[in-house]
């Protein structure tokens, strides 16, 4: 139901993504889109190597991702992965 589903994101928003994500500043969201383009680098060289050819900037590509936690730009059953490994990794981290 609506009410159920905002409350998740509230709880998302809340505890589970780095502080400061959803602040004028944005540092939490700035700290991520750098961890992206470091991991882009050393993960898919080629890919990096690409984007830096055409000027595309990781922020330019990556805000809406990371701000809507993946919910609007991409498939349902894609996004319901994302968000499980998402999940998982927080646990995980958290029982470590």
């Amino acid at each position: 139901d609506d009410e159920a589903s905002f409350w998740l994101l509230v709880a998302v928003a809340e505890s589970l993504l780095p502080l400061d994500y959803y602040t004028p500043s944005m540092v939490g969201l700035r700290t991520d889109q750098r961890i992206l383009e470091a991991l882009v680098g050393t993960q898919l060289p080629r890919l990096g190597a690409h984007l830096r050819r055409l000027c595309i900037s990781t922020p330019l590509y990556s805000t809406k991702w990371l701000l809507c936690v993946f919910t609007s730009c991409v498939p349902t059953h894609t996004m319901l992965r994302v968000w499980d490994v998402f999940f998982y990794e927080v646990r995980a981290a958290r029982d470590a």
